[in-house]
């Protein structure tokens, strides 16, 4: 979208990958000084490969006089990694082999993370004809009943790039009421503890959750993102004695842009000639990364420097 704000000025609005629904903004002002701003945003990861899309947003708006904000949140991260071979397509097709003979806790806290995993996780059963029930939180649940009624009205134009290719790639209803349900006692109830489940969950609402907590012992467990990085195993957990905990962090999980694909976009910006700004971040760390990559102080800058373009 591309509209005016009056005064001469220009706001556009485009799709970004970080979670659904997410924009990202650039501005123009009567002068032509070109503002992009990205928000959260993913370049690539297991889900997605996202690069060429954003490349294209920003050729679009390159020159001298274009300015873009980079979230370098991820910049000196590298060490936030466990086992970069158990990528999500592995992981979660083990994961609907495991269903036929037990139930699989998969616990994240970030949103994004769970609702996509979901996705990926919902797919690759229905591509090996699992047909387990799958419990998530009410919150994600409301929001996946939300967004396939968006991908159902916008007749195949829907704007999230997974969502998007995801429905388009296989005819599936990711919200299918005969498999999904809203996590709490009485759904749980309503299936028998002898049937293996795939739960989708943060930690708050497994331990609020007694008839959950009994159906963990002799499960597959999988922590992803800050759970999986943590030092110590939740006790909640660990009393259940679960048959196998398996953590998994890497880029392929990770829903912010990764330090080897930031690198790469500060080049092709360069070469476009566009000025970059990067935050989100210790300054000690971004002018680590600036001055690794041999970038100019008068092309790339951070903290309370003024960009000049």
């Amino acid at each position: 979208m591309d509209a005016p704000l009056g005064d001469g000025a220009r706001l556009s609005i485009f799709p970004v990958y970080h979670c659904t629904g997410s924009m990202g903004f650039g501005y123009k002002d009567k002068q032509g000084k070109t503002l992009i701003y990205l928000g959260d945003f993913c370049l690539s990861n297991a889900f997605l490969d996202y690069r060429s899309n954003i490349e294209e947003v920003i050729r679009s708006k390159s020159g001298k006089r274009t300015a873009l904000v980079l979230d370098a949140s991820m910049v000196r991260r590298k060490g936030q990694q466990i086992a970069i071979e158990d990528n999500p397509n592995r992981v979660l097709g083990e994961v609907a082999t495991a269903l036929s003979s037990r139930s699989v806790f998969i616990l994240t806290s970030a949103g994004e993370s769970m609702v996509y995993t979901y996705i990926l996780a919902y797919q690759t059963m229905i591509m090996a004809k699992v047909r387990n029930p799958i419990f998530v939180p009410r919150e994600l649940f409301v929001h996946l009943y939300v967004l396939w009624d968006s991908v159902m009205k916008a007749s195949g134009k829907f704007k999230d790039p997974v969502l998007k290719s995801g429905a388009e790639a296989i005819s599936l209803n990711f919200a299918e009421t005969q498999q999904l349900y809203p996590l709490n006692e009485a759904t749980l109830s309503s299936v028998p503890k002898t049937v293996p489940i795939l739960v989708f969950s943060d930690l708050e609402t497994l331990e609020a959750c007694p008839n959950l907590l009994e159906r963990m012992p002799k499960s597959d467990v999988v922590l992803t993102g800050v759970l999986a990085l943590r030092e110590d195993i939740p006790e909640s957990i660990l009393k259940q004695r679960p048959r196998q905990l398996l953590r998994v962090a890497s880029s392929d999980w990770s829903f912010h842009s990764n330090e080897n694909d930031l690198a790469a976009l500060c080049g092709f910006c360069l070469k476009e000639d566009l000025r970059i700004f990067l935050f989100h971040n210790f300054p000690n760390r971004i002018r680590d990364f600036i001055n690794e990559l041999g970038l100019s102080d008068n092309s790339v800058f951070y903290g309370d420097h003024k960009i000049d373009f």
